[in-house]
């Protein structure tokens, strides 16, 4: 047995470079569904408005309440979480509808929805790991 104990949490550096990662990678994703030459149509950057406007509510919900651990009240908790899913139903039916109205193709909807799920997560561990800091909202 080694006495040596591995450290496997996870610390701000890795936080960031994992985010950044990931960001990155569904960002890629979204883009090769326009800009392969089998696609060639670049429609689904349409999903990047909601990539914009998913963090939003909770940001204006947790500077309302005061708290950077809480959203606050109920209200505004209930209010910043029903817009936010509202946000992210839309991005994932963005790709589908351009599919079903014939503008994209099938390899460019699933790559445009992987993506969807890649920045979707890269957004929720963002707001989780930045949570239960002592992390400054002020600057939002």
């Amino acid at each position: 047995a080694s006495s040596q104990q591995t450290n496997t949490a996870m610390t701000p550096l890795k936080f960031v470079f994992f985010l950044s990662l990931s960001f990155t990678v569904g960002l890629l994703l979204v883009v090769l569904a326009c800009a392969l030459h089998a696609y060639d149509n670049w429609s689904p950057l349409y999903v990047l408005i909601p990539y914009f406007l998913c963090p939003l509510p909770t940001i204006i919900a947790r500077r309302r309440s005061g708290s950077i651990n809480a959203l606050g009240d109920s209200e505004s908790s209930d209010a910043a979480t029903f817009i936010t899913a509202a946000i992210v139903s839309s991005a994932f039916g963005i790709p589908i509808l351009l599919l079903r109205a014939g503008v994209i193709v099938v390899g460019a909807c699933a790559l445009t929805l992987s993506g969807n799920v890649v920045m979707f997560l890269s957004i929720l561990a963002y707001f989780r790991g930045n949570s239960d800091d002592s992390y400054s909202m002020g600057m939002y």
